[in-house]
């Protein structure tokens, strides 16, 4: 029996936003906790690598899954010269630990540049998945931030799934939203 299941399709919808000064403040505290812990986990696991080279058997190959360094999270947040990572929501601080997965991913499947550490000149990103923002009278709201920042809306979203919101600040100082998006394809009957 063939199940003719169509596949949804994945696409990011970019938006400009105009976030106000507390907010950008705000968002400049998340982007450097998310850099943190991505650069922290990414040190940790090379260290732990040469440790596996030297001495194999006393020492494992590190692990690099995203459940592995979402484990080790609630420990950092709580010690005392760390404690500033619980001003950012823990899913979008685990958001970072699976970005990093999957630079380690591209590195051993595809043999992808090694990943390298972020720094705060480049690209400035903080995810936000499902239950962490939603759009409201046409503005966009964030876990843990009061009010709601402007979005130019220039075209509008797809009525399917939105399964995460990416902000990103670029290098040049501007603010985006970036929505990622499941919708199945209208198929079309005929040629024309």
């Amino acid at each position: 029996i063939m199940i003719n299941e169509q596949v949804p399709l994945i696409k990011r919808y970019k938006y400009r936003i105009y976030p106000n000064k507390n907010q950008r403040e705000y968002l400049g505290r998340v982007f450097g906790s998310c850099r943190w812990i991505y650069n922290h986990f990414l040190a940790e696991n090379i260290k732990q690598m040469d440790l596996h080279k030297e001495d194999p058997a006393k020492h494992p190959k590190p692990n690099t899954s995203t459940f592995h360094f979402n484990n080790l999270l609630p420990d950092l947040k709580n010690q005392e010269e760390t404690k500033w990572l619980k001003e950012t929501p823990a899913q979008v601080l685990q958001q970072a630990n699976t970005h990093l997965t999957s630079a380690f991913s591209n590195f051993f499947k595809h043999k992808k540049g090694y990943p390298k550490f972020k720094n705060k000149q480049g690209k400035q990103t903080a995810t936000y998945p499902n239950q962490q923002y939603f759009i409201k009278d046409n503005k966009l709201r964030l876990a843990s931030l009061k009010e709601p920042i402007k979005v130019k809306w220039d075209r509008d979203l797809p009525s399917g799934k939105v399964t995460a919101c990416g902000v990103t600040k670029t290098s040049s100082g501007e603010y985006y939203a970036s929505f990622v998006c499941e919708y199945i394809p209208v198929k079309t009957n005929g040629t024309g």
